[in-house]
């Protein structure tokens, strides 16, 4: 847990102090974009066991030259399939946020599991690198009933993909479709 709250320090002391153009010579708070999108979530990964998921995502994703930066909000259902017969399968529930700037994120998750013979509820801060469609995380959980989930250990690693099938371009009020050229609206 230490390992975490050091990284998430040291990547928001970076977020807070990044800046990549002189702001005289142009105005580097002034948005070049700023996208609003629903997505289709999938996600897979390492909690002491492989897992998959999927869900949606509501992502906003903004740049200038300041940098790039974003936030999502997101819910699905992971699954625990049982290779090893000691386990049982397992079904969660999730919903989290995350916080991006200059491809590094800090997050929470909180999930519901359900297997068999347990369930429990984990709390998951996250940090690693991404921009809004994409993330690889580590997280470090704190479980509510001290992992009776056979299988579900603290240190989680996830691979996140956010693929958008509507976005709004804030600046433009253009909107566009995964199957779609961007329209007026």
């Amino acid at each position: 847990m230490r390992v975490v709250l050091t990284a998430m320090l040291a990547i928001a002391f970076y977020l807070t102090n990044a800046q990549t153009a002189d702001s005289i010579v142009r105005n580097p708070l002034k948005p070049d974009i700023d996208d609003r999108s629903w997505c289709i979530s999938f996600n897979t990964g390492v909690q002491k066991r492989l897992f998959f998921g999927a869900g949606i995502a509501k992502t906003v994703f903004t740049g200038s030259g300041h940098g790039i930066y974003g936030s999502d909000v997101y819910t699905g259902i992971n699954f625990f399939p049982a290779f090893n017969k000691s386990y049982d399968q397992v079904a969660a529930i999730k919903l989290g946020s995350d916080l991006f700037g200059n491809m590094f994120f800090l997050g929470a998750e909180v999930q519901y599991l359900k297997s068999k013979g347990a369930e429990d509820w984990l709390f998951t801060p996250r940090t690693g690198i991404g921009i809004s469609n994409l993330y690889f995380a580590y997280g470090y959980s704190i479980s509510a009933n001290k992992f009776p989930v056979a299988g579900i250990s603290q240190n989680s690693i996830t691979l996140q993909v956010n693929f958008p099938y509507y976005t709004k371009d804030k600046l433009t009020n253009r909107v566009s479709y995964w199957n779609r050229k961007k329209k007026k609206k």
